[in-house]
């Protein structure tokens, strides 16, 4: 089964978050998006997340990217907040400006993540590997 995950009705209306259903799993998609705390969280107890696609990039200080987008201290709330079991971080690195270090942001991702103790529920992948689950 496949869910549009709706969002609360005084922010974006129409941004593209999946819930997918399996018999056995339920993966999570979040396109591009803000940090919202109680959207994470209801859509965690909603379906019980067993895998998280989040987009996670290093966000320049343009005000408008950091409206939009989730920063890695953002995004690792957001999947505490929806309670997911693996963290598969997607787009991170998947744009090459000059300012943008691939391996120092990879560095700070998983730094921060162990800070939280979920640095062991985070799935790494290299562009064209996949995961099996």
């Amino acid at each position: 089964a496949l869910y549009k995950a709706k969002r609360a009705l005084n922010h974006y209306s129409n941004c593209l978050n999946y819930v997918v259903k399996t018999p056995s799993l339920t993966f999570c998609y979040i396109s591009d998006t803000r940090y919202e705390g109680l959207y994470f969280y209801d859509m965690g107890k909603k379906h019980a997340i067993d895998v998280a696609f989040l987009p996670i990039d290093h966000v320049g200080p343009d005000s408008t990217a950091r409206s939009r987008y989730l920063d890695i201290p953002k995004a690792l709330q957001a999947f505490l907040d929806l309670g997911g079991k693996k963290l598969v971080p997607v787009c991170y690195g998947a744009f090459n400006f000059s300012h943008r270090n691939h391996e120092k942001f990879k560095e700070k991702l998983l730094k921060e993540a162990e800070k939280l103790n979920i640095a062991d529920k985070m799935c790494l992948l290299a562009p064209g590997e996949s995961l099996k689950v």
